[in-house]
């Protein structure tokens, strides 16, 4: 007995010796739980992405909370616009003077930096607040507002996160309504019925319900980031309406022929079993996020792996408790009506047949067509933003927009330099070279300033007797020279904003400009966001082959065991990987090149892994019933035939039920979210219809008898290898 099978009859064994509405009253309180602790996540989630440990980024952020504690906390940068007024005039004036003496006495507010040019109608002020962050340090500075006609704009990653979070909360909630009064329709004419419609969809509703509390208990165990909210509703609603789908189709059929205990064991034993491989997969697919060493993929991984348990758990034991408890008021077959084994669309299996009967042509044109979506995909370009990804209509990003008007880009989040030396910073050649260092700098025109204690007017031979001076060791640290006179830190203000995919370029053009600067004995740190942000996104990158290679050892590790076949897993592997890049070949061609910025990188590993593994789902489904009817018949074109079309109700019904979860993800406003929900409804339309009814069915086909091909085994079914169909 596999674990396949053994894990299923475990579970129907233990669910038999619990009360069905012990069941169901535990599933109900824990979607209470979760419903209320819904209002508090905010407090609980991350605001920005942590360097990947090691890299140079999280060095210099070391150094940084050991030498200059003087310099964490969060920074906030708020922009006092008026129509027509300029900062000079004396009514522009007090306005500020006023917002920056409420903002000093803001408990927890360090300081508040004024930055304005006289000819302007913008002022700059930096609030850092190294006790207060997150939301609540954003309303204190947010209100009250200042008198018409000023208008004060807030921004920052805090204030990204909260103008996020409260935009995912409004507008997912609207989404979700959406989604699931069109999946109801979808699920009726999956099932044919209402009753099974309404089961699948419960089970929908309280996966959805039970989320918040999975995520309350991941933040206890480690950061996780906003988008995790949206990522974890998406998965779950999806897998929510998925796994009922499939579960309740079979045992519709199982129904017809045998008592309400009997079709349940059969449902665990074969579609049971479908799921559970399904969630190794997509658990398989989740955690191998983790081999990309960062946080926020951390959490990711946890959430999709989390969500896949969760709903697993869900189908195995809610879904028989609630077919125990109908079956005991009515006479369940008669109620759900008779199944419809023949997938109920006499064109899908028109298409099937002609594959099967002109497979090499079929094969042509469908390899056609996929090469045709995927192409746009070899240009793929990947970035992180963060505020910049946001709607124009939120406070942050109109604030950011004002900041990059005034040339400020990187007032907020400078660049910092670190410049380390063992015999201590305070030598006047060390100091010339880092003011030399800091004019060359000064001169590329994407840099607005680059400041440090070799900034100062003092010749370096007086800034060095100034630094050697116990008295002036107090004013050394506002100058950015650590006590013990080891460190120096040089900010440098960008003009670009700190998630602008050119900062990328300006990184590495700073790191090889003072490679080649540095004193011998010394070495410099490149940090703060901007840097990080560039470390992010190599860690992505250099990660997302590891991901991909796990993802595919998996699925064949899996599959092999479950088909009992080796070319089975393999042709599952790169059919599925077909409509995975199509979808990402479209996200290029809309938004790389339709929008003119780098896709987000989060995007392109969440089609990657989430994707992958839901459309297995599908996969295992309809390979397994083609399996069956196999080893009944030992006809293999009849079994390619049989099994798709008995399959195909519930595979059409499966793509239309996860395009009206993912396809009102596009019209979030989240930059992010849209890629996504583009990418997983183009690769799901291009799955259900080129995938699943030319290429896998004549690519079967073609393989004939090798389909169920093992090493050291004879191929099953040789003697029937060459059938074909007749027309």
């Amino acid at each position: 007995m596999t674990p396949f099978t053994f894990v299923p009859s475990g579970i129907r064994s233990a669910a038999r010796r619990c009360a069905p509405w012990l069941v169901v009253g535990f599933w109900l309180i824990l979607a209470l739980i979760g419903v209320s602790l819904a209002p508090h996540l905010e407090s609980r989630l991350a605001t920005t992405e942590t360097p990947p440990p090691g890299s140079e980024s999280a060095q210099a952020a070391a150094i940084m909370r050991e030498a200059f504690p003087q310099f964490e906390g969060t920074a906030h940068l708020a922009v006092l616009h008026h129509p027509f007024l300029a900062v000079a005039d004396p009514v522009f004036r007090d306005a500020n003077e006023a917002l920056i003496a409420r903002w000093r006495q803001i408990p927890g507010v360090r300081s508040v930096t004024p930055w304005s040019e006289q000819d302007t109608t913008m002022a700059l002020l930096i609030v850092t607040s190294p006790e207060v962050s997150g939301s609540s340090a954003v309303e204190a500075l947010r209100d009250p507002r200042p008198p018409e006609p000023f208008e004060l704009s807030v921004t920052g990653s805090a204030a990204a996160s909260v103008d996020l979070f409260r935009l995912l909360s409004e507008r997912l909630g609207q989404i979700e309504r959406f989604s699931i009064l069109i999946s109801l329709g979808v699920l009726i004419y999956a099932f044919g019925g209402v009753l099974l419609a309404f089961l699948a969809l419960g089970m929908g509703l309280i996966c959805l319900a039970i989320i918040p509390l999975l995520l309350y208990g991941l933040s206890g165990i480690g950061a996780v980031s906003v988008l995790n909210g949206a990522i974890a509703a998406v998965v779950a609603l999806a897998l929510g309406l998925d796994y009922p789908l499939l579960f309740l189709s079979r045992l519709r059929e199982e129904l017809q022929t045998r008592s309400v205990s009997e079709a349940l064991d059969r449902a665990f034993s074969t579609a049971g079993r479908t799921l559970l491989v399904s969630t190794l997969i997509l658990v398989g697919a989740g955690l191998s996020l983790l081999l990309v060493p960062l946080e926020e993929s951390r959490s990711v991984a946890l959430t999709l792996a989390g969500s896949a348990v969760l709903t697993l758990a869900l189908a195995w034991t809610l879904l028989p408790a609630l077919i125990t408890l109908l079956a005991r008021r009515w006479d369940l077959p008669q109620h759900l009506g008779r199944a419809q084994r023949g997938g109920g669309a006499a064109w899908w299996a028109g298409i099937v047949r002609l594959s099967v009967r002109y497979p090499r042509r079929a094969l042509v044109l469908g390899f056609l067509a996929l090469g045709l979506l995927i192409a746009p995909a070899t240009q793929l370009k990947t970035w992180v933003p963060y505020v910049s990804m946001l709607p124009e209509s939120l406070e942050s990003r109109r604030g950011l927009d004002r900041v990059l008007e005034l040339g400020e880009g990187g007032a907020a989040s400078p660049i910092l330099v670190v410049w380390s030396r063992e015999e201590g910073v305070g030598d006047p050649a060390f100091l010339r070279q880092i003011r030399s260092a800091g004019e060359a700098l000064e001169s590329d025109p994407r840099i607005g300033r680059a400041e440090s204690i070799a900034s100062h007017p003092l010749p370096p031979e007086a800034l060095a007797s100034l630094l050697r001076s116990p008295a002036m060791r107090w004013s050394s640290e506002r100058l950015g020279v650590s006590p013990d006179g080891k460190h120096a830190l040089m900010r440098i203000t960008s003009r670009l904003a700190p998630d602008d995919p050119r900062i990328a370029t300006l990184i590495e053009d700073l790191r090889a400009t003072l490679a080649v600067r540095v004193p011998a004995g010394a070495t410099t740190r490149l940090g703060g966001m901007p840097a990080e942000l560039t470390d992010v996104q190599r860690a992505f990158t250099a990660g997302m082959p590891w991901v991909l290679g796990a993802n595919l050892l998996v699925v064949l590790a899996v599959l092999g065991v479950y088909l009992r076949s080796l070319v089975l897993p393999l042709k599952a592997v790169l059919t599925n990987l077909l409509p995975v890049f199509a979808g990402l070949g479209v996200v290029v061609a809309v938004f790389q090149w339709g929008g003119g910025e780098p896709v987000q990188s989060l995007t392109v590993t969440l089609i990657l892994s989430l994707l992958f593994a839901i459309s297995m789902d599908y996969e295992v489904f309809m390979l397994a019933r083609i399996r069956e009817a196999f080893d009944r018949t030992g006809g293999h074109a009849e079994a390619i035939v049989e099994g798709l079309t008995g399959s195909g109700r519930v595979i059409l019904g499966g793509a239309l039920v996860l395009l009206s979860v993912f396809v009102p993800y596009t019209l979030v406003g989240v930059r992010g979210l849209q890629e996504l929900g583009v990418g997983l409804s183009v690769a799901l339309v291009v799955d259900a219809t080129i995938v699943r009814l030319i290429v896998v069915p004549a690519a079967m086909q073609v393989m004939g008898s090798w389909n169920y091909w093992l090493p050291g085994g004879k191929r099953a079914g040789s003697a029937v290898g060459s059938e074909t169909m007749e027309p």
